[in-house]
């Protein structure tokens, strides 16, 4: 893989280092990148050379990576992905190449919901969607729109929250719909989602 992103001389989607390495060599059923020493995601589906498409170099990468640790034990809760550039003041590259590197660290965690804490933890800290719709949810004097949803739920989580990703969060704690008017309600009390 490291010769076919050296070839192609920038990053590549998994489909195309899927399709070059069938061609150089033939393919299993099972085709999986693993990041390591050389190799990187450097966006959703971008892999590419860690000492040529990465803007931080090498030398510079455990610095940036003790940031991020620094910037969790002080905050002592978790960072979502869109929260990690203001909190280490980072720009100029993906957050996946972010989330490569700290998940290459021991200190650190990233789960598939964009989260990254700290592995002494055990699980991340805060709020997620689910947790913050919920508590929204039951806090409510009254059932909410969706837009007043969205606004209390992101006050509560202290980041924006697409929109796709609210309606799932809404069907996985089990909110009630009130079709009439419009509104999300807390599931039923005993509802395993509720919790």
């Amino acid at each position: 893989m490291v010769s076919i992103l050296e070839n192609a001389g920038e990053p590549l989607e998994v489909s195309e280092i899927q399709e070059k390495s069938r061609e150089a060599r033939g393919l299993g059923e099972n085709f999986q990148i693993l990041p390591d020493n050389d190799l990187i995601r450097v966006g959703r589906g971008r892999w590419g050379l860690n000492d040529r498409d990465v803007p931080v170099g090498l030398c510079d990468q455990p610095a940036l990576v003790d940031r991020l640790a620094a910037a969790l034990e002080t905050r002592q809760v978790a960072l979502h992905g869109s929260e990690v550039e203001s909190a280490i003041e980072t720009s100029g590259f993906s957050i996946e190449v972010l989330f490569s590197l700290a998940s290459r660290d021991p200190r650190l965690k990233v789960t598939r919901s964009r989260y990254v804490y700290l592995a002494e933890w055990g699980a991340p800290r805060g709020n997620s969607l689910p947790e913050a719709m919920n508590r929204v949810l039951r806090e409510a004097e009254a059932p909410l729109g969706l837009r007043d949803l969205a606004t209390w739920v992101e006050d509560r989580m202290g980041r924006a929250v697409d929109q796709v990703l609210l309606s799932t969060a809404l069907q996985g704690v089990g909110a009630q719909y009130d079709r009439a008017g419009g509104t999300w309600s807390a599931a039923p009390a005993g509802d395993p989602d509720a919790d």
